[in-house]
């Protein structure tokens, strides 16, 4: 087979792609938490990857998820805690909410694609300017160190008749979760 650029209806790959996960270099989560909040509870976070496996120049769908795991501490008084967190992303590689950008390990091509918060993938999921929209929740922990998790779900979407290179592309996105 020739190399170089294909048709990605004929052959381009998208392989193990994860761009939001556990390590280090795929997810970075700084959590904020006001002096009183984090005297109440303790939060730790994980991640599930999104992972769009193929790419066909079709239109590809994907999902991944944020855990938020919470308990409350400190004050056995209280019956029940109710913790509240804002979730914001960036942009990734892109500088921009508007299309994100998936690039190509060790060559020169882009795939746009975005992260949103609703399964119809209308509202593009950043810091809450520009359009963009950011994840509110709150936790109710009822009893001193219960755990209680929360999972939100992240909706992502490449958009078909994009032609590129096969190989793998990746992006790295920050999560910002505010208690």
């Amino acid at each position: 087979m020739q190399q170089g650029r294909y048709n990605t209806q004929h052959c381009s790959k998208l392989s193990k792609l994860v761009l939001i996960g556990l390590s280090a270099a795929a997810l970075i989560v700084t959590l904020v938490f006001p002096q009183e909040s984090w005297a109440a509870a303790r939060c730790r976070v994980g991640a599930t990857p999104i992972n769009f496996g193929q790419y066909n120049d079709r239109t590809k769908n994907a999902n991944g998820m944020i855990q938020l795991r919470c308990r409350q501490v400190g004050r056995p008084d209280l019956k029940e805690r109710l913790i509240t967190y804002r979730i914001r992303l960036s942009t990734g590689s892109s500088n921009s909410y508007r299309n994100r950008t998936l690039r190509q390990i060790g060559g020169p091509d882009r795939i746009n694609y975005n992260i949103y918060i609703d399964s119809g993938r209308r509202l593009v999921w950043g810091n809450g300017s520009n359009g963009t929209q950011v994840v509110t929740g709150r936790i109710r922990v009822f009893r001193l160190r219960e755990n209680k998790t929360e999972r939100v779900r992240l909706y992502a979407r490449i958009p078909g008749r994009q032609n590129v290179s096969a190989g793998r592309y990746s992006d790295v996105i920050h999560a910002f979760i505010d208690f």
